[in-house]
């Protein structure tokens, strides 16, 4: 059990994230985790991490501004589940 419980909206916020790097990848915009690590200078373990035990650690926030502006993801689809996952005009 984790020292401070994530909320459930947290990890929410979380899966879609990394729902979103999943097409991502099968829409072969990117090769994976690394690529983004890469594009945004920070750690693939960081990030893994925060895929594979969200209700350890939350997602940072720089990961959504980096994801909504380099690939076009909606903050309303990532924040509150809404709408399409792309903004109109689909991935960039």
């Amino acid at each position: 059990m984790p020292a401070t419980e994530i909320p459930q909206i947290s990890i929410d916020i979380c899966n879609r994230f990394f729902e979103a790097v999943e097409i991502l990848k099968r829409e072969r915009l990117i090769r994976g985790t690394a690529t983004l690590a890469r594009l945004w200078g920070t750690s693939v373990f960081s990030m893994k991490w925060s895929k594979n035990h969200p209700d350890e650690k939350r997602i940072k926030v720089e990961y959504i501004y980096y994801i909504a502006r380099d690939f076009n993801v909606s903050l309303d689809w990532l924040f509150f589940g809404r709408g399409d996952i792309f903004k109109k005009g689909g991935a960039k």
